[in-house]
């Protein structure tokens, strides 16, 4: 029982063994072969695109930076005389 004892807690190196190196491939590989199909079963399917209209309307038109702050605004004047872009707070730049 000591000798086992012994063994089991030796501070000796480990020594390579080149036999369990494509095993633990082969386990590797089929996790990750594993782990792809799971997520094509799980993930939803892609949806077809909606067609582009080929006309936009809109009175007014908001230009937003990065963060979502109101810019400028594109919009027709309130004459009538056509479009103007402006800035936000004031009238056309």
């Amino acid at each position: 029982m000591d000798s086992a004892h012994n063994r089991l807690h030796r501070k000796e190196p480990v020594m390579f063994n080149s036999r369990m190196i494509l095993p633990q491939l082969l386990a590797g590989a089929f996790g990750a072969v594993l782990t792809m199909a799971l997520e094509q079963l799980i993930s939803p399917l892609p949806t077809a695109a909606q067609p582009l209209p080929r006309v936009i309307q809109a009175q007014r038109f908001e230009l937003v930076d990065s963060i979502g702050a109101m810019r400028g605004v594109l919009r027709m004047a309130p004459e009538g005389t056509g479009p103007e872009v402006g800035p936000v707070s004031g009238g056309p730049r």
